[in-house]
């Protein structure tokens, strides 16, 4: 799973070299900075069925 958080307005769009090394997955465009706040990153999340999960974040910003 990859999410933005407001790729169109705040944030870049994902780094094409990430888009790159996982081709298949879709990112999620959140438009919330509190992920669990966002209907649809939650329910992606929720989906999976998990209780542990992995977090890592980078922030770019439009120039």
């Amino acid at each position: 799973m990859v999410f933005t958080s407001a790729a169109k307005v705040y944030s870049a769009a994902l780094m094409s070299a990430i888009r790159a090394a996982i081709p298949k997955v879709v990112a999620i465009d959140r438009r919330n900075m509190n992920m669990w706040e966002d209907d649809a990153a939650r329910g992606a999340i929720v989906s999976t069925g998990r209780w542990k999960l992995i977090f890592s974040e980078l922030l770019t910003r439009r120039a």
